[in-house]
């Protein structure tokens, strides 16, 4: 689950979103949305993403999916 962040200047995100990944027991990236938007050089727009935003929130799941436990890390043949 990713956690979205309410408009506002802090761009908290609400507490459901922890509250239902607890509940259900899934998995929870909960910082990374706000964090890229809390940064112009990350957005398009005041509420999008750009590519370099998308990149970090990616590796962020990535990462979330790995600690969890429902994906392995992808061994390189280098």
């Amino acid at each position: 689950m990713i956690g979205v962040p309410e408009f506002g200047l802090f761009l908290d995100t609400s507490p459901i979103y922890l509250a239902l990944a607890n509940k259900n027991n899934v998995p929870i990236e909960n910082d990374a949305l706000g964090d890229i938007l809390g940064k112009n050089a990350l957005k398009s727009d005041r509420i999008h993403p750009n590519t370099d935003g998308y990149q970090v929130l990616a590796e962020s799941i990535d990462f979330l999916l790995q600690q969890s436990g429902a994906i392995q890390k992808q061994q390189s043949n280098n």
